[in-house]
C-alpha cells in the first residue's frame, strides 16, 4: 500500500514496505461476549513515518481478505500541538482532499464495506452490552433524529463544540441515531451510526505516546497526566480562529479591548483583546480571535461593532491583513456533553479503529482536569469535569471499555487491565468519598447525588443520567451494585410517593438542598419539599394553596410542558429495575403518568430514552 501526500507545495511518499509492522490484532473478544456477530479475524498493523513530514500513516490489512484501512494521524503527547493546513493524499487511484489536520485527530480511508456481518442487536441486548431499546416502549412516533453527514476526512459528524447545551441528539446513554438503529434495525440509521464513528475521529482523541506506540495510559502508567498549563505537550490546538488586522485613526486615540470586528463575508465576530493607544504613525497591527470556537477565515471586509457599553471612537477604522488568517479547529471537548461515539460501532464490527476511539474518550476524561492527589486511600481518581453529567458520561465510556477491551491486545492497543483498574479505583473512591464517609451529609439515606463542590443547588435531571449509567454498569460489573443502589435513591424518592417529596413534580430542573453552601443538608425529603415548593410555584402556582405547599395528584409537566426531564427520569428508573433494584412503584407511576399524555399527542420521547421494561 502506497500514498503520496502533498503538503505546503511539497510531495511526500509513504510506502507500507518501508514501515514497521507491529503485532497483529486477533479479534476473539466479541464472540466470547455475545452468541453471534463479529467474526474472528486477524488484522495487521504497519506504521510508516517520515523524518520530513509530521503525518504518520498506519496500514491495516484484514488477513485473508481484500479489506484494508489506511489511517493518517498527527502529533503525540511529547511534541506539543501542531496544526497543518489543507493537503491532498493520492491513495489507491483517488485524490483525497483534507481540509486541515490538528494534533490528536486522525482520519482513514477503507477499501469498502466491512467484510463481515454486523453483530445482531438481539445478541448485544441479551449480553446487556446495550440497553433494551424498543420503539414500542411508548406510543407515538419519536421526533425525527438528525441525519449524520456522509463521512469526509477531518469533517466532524457531531456538534463540534461539546459544551453547547440543550437536549441534543448526540448526548445520552447512546446517541439518538444509535438508539434509532437499536430500535428499528434500519439501514439508514446504521449508516448514521458508522458515519458518526468515522467522523468522530476528527475530535482530538488519539493521544499517541511514542514511548509505547499506543494511546497514553493515564490511569496506571501516568496517573498524573492532565491537560493544562502544567503539561505544554498535552494541549489542544486552538479552537478559535485568528486573523491579523490593522487599526487606523488619529494618534493617541484609545483603542479599547472588547470591541468586535465583523467580517462582512461570513458574519464572523473577532474580538480585540487588549487596550491600546494609537501610535504617532496612525496605525498598528494586532491579532484577533473569533468569539468562541470556530473554524473560519474572513471572506469580506472588516468593520467595527461597538458593544453597547462602549462609546465609538471617532475616526477609528479597521482592515483585515490579507492571507493572515489561521483557522482554528472549531472543536471543544467536554465530558459533560460527551457523545457515545465509538462503543456501539465497535460492538457491531469488532474493528479496533473504533475501540481505540473509545480508549481515547476514556483517557480524555481521565486527563480533563488535574487529578486530586493526596494521602487518601484509595487515591482520589476522578474522571470528567466534576459535573454530575460529566460523571455519568465518563462512567459510560469507562465501564464499556473495561467490559469489551480484550484481555490480551497487540502492542499498539491498551489492554483491558488498564480500564478495569480505572473502574475499580473509581468505584473505591466513590464508595469511600460518599457511601462510607463519616462526614458525608448524604449518609441520611443517600438523599442526593454527589457533587464534587459544595453547593446549595443540585440538578436532579443530571443525577438521573448517573442513575441510568450506574444501573447499566452494575449489570455488566456486579461489584458496582452498592453504588447503583446509592445512585438510584434520589430518582426513586422523587417518584415513589412515600419519601416526603411530592412526586407530581418528579424532575425539577434544580433543587435547593441547604440554606447556604456551608449549612447542613436538609435532613429528609419532606424538608426538601417544604423549601422547594414555593420556588417551584413561581413556574406553576398550583404547588401552593392557601400559602402552604400543595401536592397535586397528577404529574405536572416540566418547563412549559417539555418532556425532556421526565423522559430521562423514566429511562433511569427502567434501567434500575432492569438491574434488579426496586423503584418502590416509582417507575410504574411515572410511566402511567407519561404514557397517556404521549398517546394524546402531548409530547414526544426520543429514541434514546425508549428503554423497555
Amino acid at each position: 500500500m502506497r500514498a503520496t501526500v502533498t503538503l505546503n507545495g511539497a510531495t511526500y511518499s509513504y510506502d507500507e514496505a518501508t514501515g514497521a509492522r507491529a503485532s497483529d490484532h486477533y479479534v476473539d473478544a466479541l464472540p466470547a461476549l455475545v452468541n453471534g456477530g463479529a467474526s474472528r479475524f486477524q488484522m495487521s498493523h504497519t506504521v510508516v513515518t517520515r523524518p520530513d513530514c509530521p503525518l504518520r500513516m498506519v496500514v491495516r490489512l484484514m488477513v485473508g481478505t481484500s479489506y484494508w484501512r489506511m489511517i493518517f494521524d498527527l502529533g503525540d503527547i511529547k511534541s506539543g500541538p501542531k496544526t497543518l493546513p489543507a493537503y491532498t493524499v493520492e491513495l489507491n487511484g483517488q485524490t483525497i482532499n483534507v481540509r486541515g489536520h490538528w494534533s490528536f485527530a486522525r482520519w482513514s480511508q477503507t477499501s469498502g464495506r466491512w467484510p463481515f456481518p454486523f453483530t445482531p442487536v438481539a445478541d448485544l441486548v441479551a449480553a446487556k452490552l446495550v440497553p433494551p431499546y424498543d420503539l414500542n416502549a411508548f406510543k407515538g412516533t419519536p421526533p425525527a433524529t438528525e441525519k449524520v453527514p456522509s463521512y469526509s476526512p477531518m469533517v466532524i459528524t457531531f456538534d463540534p463544540t461539546m459544551e453547547n447545551t440543550g437536549e441534543r441528539n448526540d448526548i445520552g446513554p447512546v446517541t439518538d441515531w444509535q438508539a434509532r438503529y437499536l430500535c428499528t434495525h434500519d439501514a439508514g440509521a446504521l449508516a448514521d451510526v458508522m458515519n458518526g464513528a468515522e467522523g468522530g475521529w476528527t475530535f482530538p482523541f488519539y493521544y499517541f505516546d511514542p514511548s509505547t506506540g499506543r494511546i497514553i495510559d493515564a490511569i496506571v502508567q501516568h496517573p498524573e497526566a492532565a491537560f493544562g498549563p502544567g503539561s505544554p505537550a498535552l494541549a489542544f490546538c486552538p479552537a478559535g480562529s485568528t486573523v491579523d488586522m490593522i487599526f487606523s485613526g488619529p494618534p493617541n486615540t484609545a483603542v479599547p479591548a472588547g470591541m468586535n470586528v465583523v467580517d462582512s463575508g461570513t458574519g464572523t465576530y473577532y474580538i480585540n483583546g487588549a487596550n491600546s493607544t494609537m501610535p504617532a504613525s496612525g496605525s498598528f497591527r494586532v491579532t484577533a480571535w473569533t468569539v468562541g470556537a470556530q473554524r473560519v477565515a474572513p471572506t469580506g471586509t472588516a468593520s467595527i461593532k461597538w458593544p453597547k457599553e462602549q462609546t465609538p471612537t471617532p475616526g477609528l477604522s479597521v482592515a483585515f491583513v490579507p492571507n493572515s488568517a489561521v483557522p482554528g479547529t472549531g472543536i471543544v471537548l467536554e465530558s459533560g456533553h460527551m457523545p457515545a461515539i465509538f462503543y456501539l460501532p465497535f460492538l457491531l464490527t469488532g474493528d479496533p479503529y473504533y475501540l481505540e476511539g473509545l480508549h481515547g474518550q476514556v483517557m480524555f476524561t481521565a486527563m480533563e482536569m488535574p487529578r486530586r492527589q493526596g494521602p487518601s486511600t484509595p487515591p482520589a481518581i476522578n474522571f470528567g469535569n466534576g459535573q454530575p453529567r460529566g460523571l455519568a458520561w465518563s462512567l459510560r465510556d469507562l465501564m464499556g471499555a473495561a467490559k469489551v477491551t480484550p484481555a490480551i491486545t497487540p502492542s499498539w492497543m491498551l489492554p483491558q487491565s488498564v480500564f478495569r483498574k480505572g473502574l475499580d479505583n473509581w468505584r473505591a473512591y466513590l464508595t469511600t468519598r460518599w457511601i462510607n464517609a463519616t462526614t458525608d451529609p448524604m449518609r441520611s439515606g443517600g438523599l442526593f447525588m454527589p457533587n464534587l463542590y459544595p453547593t446549595m443547588i443540585i440538578t436532579p435531571w443530571q443525577h438521573h443520567f448517573i442513575t441510568l449509567i450506574a444501573a447499566w454498569t452494575a449489570m455488566l460489573h456486579p461489584e458496582w451494585m452498592p453504588l447503583a443502589r446509592y445512585f438510584a435513591a434520589e430518582a426513586i424518592a422523587e417518584s415513589n410517593g412515600t419519601s416526603g417529596w411530592c412526586r407530581a413534580a418528579p424532575t425539577p430542573f434544580v433543587l435547593q438542598i441547604r440554606d447556604t453552601p456551608d449549612a447542613p443538608v436538609y435532613p429528609n425529603w419532606a424538608k426538601v419539599w417544604q423549601v422547594n415548593a414555593p420556588l417551584l410555584a413561581k413556574a406553576d402556582p398550583r404547588l401552593i394553596v392557601n400559602g402552604a405547599p400543595f401536592c397535586p395528584t397528577d404529574m405536572l409537566l416540566n418547563r412549559g410542558g417539555a418532556f425532556d426531564y421526565p423522559n430521562n427520569h423514566l429511562a433511569a428508573l427502567t434501567m434500575v429495575e432492569r438491574a434488579g433494584i426496586s423503584t418502590e412503584g416509582g417507575r410504574a407511576w411515572l410511566y402511567g403518568q407519561l404514557a397517556p399524555k404521549l398517546a394524546a399527542g402531548a409530547g414526544l420521547i426520543e429514541y434514546k430514552w425508549r428503554i423497555a421494561i
